[in-house]
């Protein structure tokens, strides 16, 4: 069995080529793979950040900027992250549609860094007016570093989002998933993975919650 290892914008296509067999996904990637062809991935378990099993959209600027509100940004530089990131890209894009507004002709220019940490850093050092990120990086990042505690603020935090799950090919045998998902459900309880798990940030792998990914899925389906 193989799991995936490239950037989580990737994941999800390999996975519907079935080049994978299963994958950890960004929330984005996976609601567009259930999109593209439903069925084909279920959920094995997810992640658990501080004992949550969800995460924010945030929209940042400099501190130094006047900015308060994402009105305030029309005219200005924007990153987002990549196309295919919730936090980091469709949800703004879904509140500028409800807004009466297109993300091309909103912002004077935008840029996709790749990267959560990029887009903070970017932000950081003034390269932008404003930016889309994932609020568990951010926050980590603000935690562990002086910089972005006083050079970074957050205007604005979305509704809670499902985190990225673990997803396996539905083409995999039933008595294969339900070995990779107890694999993954008893890791915290292994002592060889759980510096592994620290050094991601992951407390312990959890089963997805019911409706966990409902208002994810509402923001990502209303504009398709």
């Amino acid at each position: 069995m193989r799991v995936g290892l490239h950037p989580p914008a990737a994941r999800h296509v390999e996975t519907a080529e079935r080049k994978l067999d299963a994958a950890l996904v960004c929330t984005g990637g996976y609601l567009e793979l259930e999109r593209r062809a439903p069925g084909a991935v279920e959920v094995m378990a997810v992640p658990v950040f501080r004992g949550q099993t969800t995460y924010r959209s945030y929209v940042i600027v400099p501190a130094s900027s006047r900015d308060r509100n994402l009105r305030q940004l029309e005219g200005k530089r924007f990153a987002f992250t990549d196309e295919l990131s919730l936090s980091g890209h469709t949800f703004v894009a879904h509140l500028l549609r409800e807004m009466g507004f297109d993300e091309q002709s909103f912002f004077a220019t935008i840029a996709f860094t790749r990267s959560h940490d990029r887009s903070i850093d970017a932000i950081a050092k003034g390269l932008f007016d404003g930016a889309a990120v994932d609020s568990l990086v951010f926050d980590q990042l603000a935690e562990a570093s002086p910089e972005v505690r006083t050079a970074v603020r957050v205007i604005y935090r979305s509704p809670e989002f499902g985190v990225s799950p673990v997803v396996a090919s539905t083409r995999l045998a039933r008595e294969r998933r339900d070995a990779l998902r107890a694999a993954l459900l008893g890791l915290q309880g292994q002592p060889g993975a759980q510096a592994a798990l620290r050094a991601a940030g992951i407390e312990r792998f959890a089963a997805a919650p019911p409706g966990l990914y409902d208002e994810a899925k509402r923001v990502f389906t209303s504009d398709r």
